[in-house]
């Protein structure tokens, strides 16, 4: 019997959901106390690539586009941000990437430049956003509005890389909010242990 209670278990945890684009929206979670504090490095919730900064301008030396950090309407930039881009202060050019596993991440996108684009990687794909493939809101002239990339079922986002042509400014972003999602071998598990307090107290009684 426990045997087929655990395979049942196991296939509800693999039939979680099938793939889809994930969904794009506009108006995300804009909790401080929500929002993930972004640091260097390769695990979930780091970046890799690009500049990280607390506060300020990117540029001050003459003759290159000063590029502010990104700051909500009537709000604040809540911890760090980062940048992407060939043209970063202390040599932090490049693709941002950004590191994750949830099924909901929101951040501030800055103003947006034609050759922003933000690559969405799940389990299950990738996915290429720029503005003109964005919700209806946004378009070349939008200043620093809050998106959200949302999945569902057994697809889990991975990664957000944010990328820029190597002839532009920067690509900001600030203020990331993420839900953590159990993997389907701990849902599995936490079914089981479910299970089994439900036979426990039925043998008690």
């Amino acid at each position: 019997m426990l045997k087929k209670v655990f395979a049942a278990a196991v296939l509800s945890a693999c039939a979680l959901g099938a793939q889809a684009t994930p969904i794009a929206s506009v108006a995300a979670n804009t909790n401080p106390s929500e929002f993930i504090t972004l640091a260097s490095g390769n695990g979930i919730g780091q970046v890799s690539g690009g500049s990280l900064y607390s506060g300020g301008s990117v540029y001050t030396e003459a003759g290159r586009v000063y590029a502010a950090v990104p700051k909500p309407p009537g709000g604040t930039t809540v911890g760090t941000w980062l940048a992407a881009g060939p043209l970063n202060i202390n040599n932090g050019g490049g693709d941002a990437n950004l590191h994750l596993s949830t099924q909901f991440v929101s951040f501030l996108w800055g103003s947006s430049d034609i050759s922003n684009e933000l690559v969405v990687v799940t389990n299950l794909g990738r996915y290429s956003y720029k503005t003109e493939n964005l919700p209806e809101v946004f378009n070349t002239s939008f200043r620093n509005v809050y998106i959200a990339f949302s999945t569902d079922g057994n697809e889990l986002i991975t990664d957000l890389i944010f990328k820029m042509d190597k002839n532009f400014n920067s690509f900001e972003a600030s203020n990331f909010s993420t839900t953590a999602v159990p993997a389907p071998a701990s849902i599995a598990l936490l079914g089981l242990g479910l299970i089994g307090i439900g036979a426990a107290r039925r043998k008690l009684a």
